[in-house]
């Protein structure tokens, strides 16, 4: 189970051809501007909680760096506070590995596994932090997806930002049967994707199904 004061310029890095957030030339400009204004959400929901983390960081380094500068009498219980920052180091690692993961352009053809995985990276520290969660069970077979990478990840970051919206207990749960079923449920209280995301999502084939607490995306899986 996996668990800003706006988007900050970053690197395409390796293995992606640009940002995202510029979008892709083959995409309507609608949904480029549907992805940049969904990744600006999740990154100013992720930026507190950052911020908080390197604080605690830096807190504790303090503390090592202040005892150990006093002798080897002052230096005990150093290592809990060099656990803690290095523990606090990995966290803002990973969510900024998976922000750097959702603005460089997708692989052809996507894991949905894969994309959701960096959504709710990215989105758990401050769902917690708000007195809700936010956990992903993937399913043991290929996830796969024959629809537009872009429009992909649009979709599973739109579904779970308006999931927790709210303060809530949010299981997202994959599933292969026809499709690659992702169901997020606990979602009270959602008003459900934008249209320009909805709109979006029927134009690639993906089926988009909210019932109060609940949300069902439907993405196609590759052709045999």
């Amino acid at each position: 189970m996996t668990d800003g004061a706006g988007v900050p310029p970053l690197p395409g890095g390796a293995g992606g051809g640009g940002l995202a957030a510029v979008g892709d030339a083959t995409q309507p400009p609608w949904v480029a501007r549907a992805w940049l204004e969904t990744l600006r959400g999740m990154a100013d929901r992720t930026a507190h909680e950052v911020r908080g983390a390197l604080n605690g960081v830096a807190l504790n380094l303090e503390v090592v760096r202040a005892r150990s500068e006093k002798g080897a009498a002052n230096t005990a219980g150093v290592a809990r506070y060099a656990a803690a920052a290095a523990d606090q180091l990995e966290a803002v690692t990973a969510r900024a590995e998976a922000l750097l993961s959702l603005t460089r352009a997708p692989r052809h053809p996507i894991d949905v596994a894969a994309a959701a995985r960096d959504v709710v990276t990215l989105l758990a520290p401050s769902t917690r932090s708000e007195g809700g969660s936010l956990a992903l069970e993937t399913a043991d077979a290929e996830t796969v997806t024959a629809a537009e990478p872009e429009v992909v990840r649009l979709v599973i970051a739109a579904v779970l930002l308006a999931a927790i919206g709210r303060p809530a207990t949010v299981l997202c749960r994959i599933a292969v049967r026809d499709a690659i079923i992702l169901r997020v449920e606990g979602a009270g209280g959602s008003p459900g994707v934008a249209p320009d995301v909805a709109r979006a999502a029927a134009d690639a084939g993906i089926g988009i199904e909210h019932h109060r607490d609940a949300f069902s995306v439907a993405f196609p899986v590759m052709p045999r």
